[in-house]
Order: C-alpha cells, then sequence, then structure tokens
C-alpha cells in the first residue's frame, strides 16, 4: 500500500530549510530517510541531500487540493533552473585538498548549464568546498562550490554551481528549461 511521507531537507551550508511531502510512495520509512534527494535550496540552488528528518503523515487531501507539492526525483528534472547540455569545455579548476595543500587539474567538462556544470576530477574535493574555474577556451574565470560528489574508480564525477550569475561563462545561450 502506497504511504505518504513528509521530510524535512537542510542545505548543507544551513542557510535553510525545506519540506517535501512524497506522495504515494512504496518505499519504507527507512529507505526514506536513506535516500538522497533533490531540493531547491533558495540561497543556493538545487542540493542533493538526505532527509534530516522524516515521517509518515495521513494524506487526507488529494494532490489537486493540497497546496505542497509532491516532490520525486523524476520531478526534479522539471525544476532546473537552466538547461543541462552535454558539452566537453577544457577547464582548469584551482582548489585547495585540506589546510595547505593547493591543487591545479586540468579536465573537460561533462555536462554544463547556465548555473554551473559537472566534470571529472582526480582531486579528492568534498561537498560545499569552494573551486575557481577557468575557462580554457575563454580564459574567462568563476568561482564555483562543489554540490556534489560521485567517486568512480580513481576519479570523482563533481557537480559545480557558480557562486553567482555567469550566463557567459561557457560561451553559450541556453535555452529556457522546458525547451
Amino acid at each position: 500500500m502506497a504511504k505518504t511521507y513528509v521530510a524535512r531537507f537542510q542545505c548543507p551550508y544551513g542557510d535553510a530549510d525545506k519540506i517535501l511531502i512524497l506522495r504515494n510512495r512504496n518505499e519504507t520509512m527507512e529507505q526514506i530517510q536513506l535516500m538522497a534527494r533533490h531540493f531547491d535550496c533558495p540561497v543556493h540552488g538545487v542540493q542533493l541531500e538526505h532527509p534530516v528528518e522524516a515521517k509518515e503523515i495521513m494524506d487526507t487531501l488529494s494532490p489537486e487540493t493540497n497546496p505542497m507539492r509532491a516532490v520525486t526525483g523524476s520531478a526534479h528534472k522539471d525544476q532546473r533552473r537552466s538547461k543541462r547540455i552535454a558539452l566537453q569545455i577544457r577547464v582548469l579548476v584551482h582548489g585547495r585538498v585540506g589546510k595547505s595543500a593547493l591543487f591545479h587539474e586540468e579536465t573537460s567538462t561533462q555536462m554544463v548549464t547556465s548555473h554551473g556544470g559537472s566534470l571529472a576530477l582526480t582531486a579528492p574535493v568534498r561537498v560545499g568546498e569552494t573551486l575557481r574555474l577557468v575557462n580554457l577556451a575563454t580564459r574567462k574565470e568563476e568561482k564555483c562550490r562543489v554540490a556534489s560528489v560521485e567517486p568512480l574508480d580513481g576519479v570523482s564525477k563533481v557537480g559545480l554551481a557558480f557562486l553567482r550569475s555567469a550566463p557567459s561563462f561557457w560561451g553559450l545561450d541556453f535555452p529556457p528549461v522546458g525547451q
């Protein structure tokens, strides 16, 4: 029998919480608590985190009358701030490992958006760290934060979010979401 849960997510920076109603779910409470989900922090944009708390609720309101919308992994794709484009752009990443060791790594993007992108790094970065990204074609620089890290055979797939709006950083005109 499908259940409805309410889950509270917290931005890793502690600036904002987000409450999500998860309707018609077949997962157990434990599975809900262990599953990272995307949510939109009003300060830092889309985040991927585990809930800080969750509980099962009685859902007496239909989705049409309930002002809170259910958000699932598939619904997240429609909530993006900008369209994802699979594109390899050579970049130089500057950062810090620990408190003192600096690194500089040349790599290529896998995916770009007007708000950031994803790439593979061998440097051990963590979610929340600030990096400096240089587009080697244009020599433009932007500060970004590590939004996600997925370890893969000696490298990590790293999601980056620009610290400020930088729509021209990649040298592209991004179509609006949904087109």
